[in-house]
């Protein structure tokens, strides 16, 4: 697998493939996660640690998210930005949300997006 940019085969989006962490060949990393959701979903299964791995891959420390939908009486409302803190062992976004709240996102269940990465982050 060579690293570069490519058209996923799945959805037709632009991303970067990188060799040396390959997801699935030809596959962008959002289609990877949403395959690994749809199988948790189908089988009522809990995290394994292979689509643990893919969500911290996919939703790394610094970058921006804007929230979409929350379903959480204490949610952000929608439309509100983060900066991605991290992903803890069970798949939970941890998020820092610009109004304050430190609500985590559940991937499946919540829906955010990326928007981009905070540069107080960069290495």
């Amino acid at each position: 697998m060579e690293t570069g940019y490519k058209t996923c085969i799945r959805c037709g989006r632009i991303f970067f493939e990188d060799a040396a962490a390959p997801l699935a060949d030809g596959i962008c990393p959002d289609c990877v996660i949403d395959e690994a959701l749809e199988r948790a979903r189908r089988t009522d299964a809990k995290w394994d640690r292979v689509s643990v791995q893919l969500i911290k891959a996919r939703f790394r420390p610094g970058m921006r998210i804007r929230l979409i939908r929350m379903s959480d009486d204490q949610a952000p409302p929608p439309g509100t930005l983060g900066t991605v803190r991290g992903v803890d062992d069970i798949g939970s976004v941890l998020v820092a949300w610009d109004n304050g709240s430190g609500l985590n996102v559940i991937p499946g269940e919540d829906q955010i997006e990326i928007i981009g990465d905070d540069p107080a982050f960069a290495d």
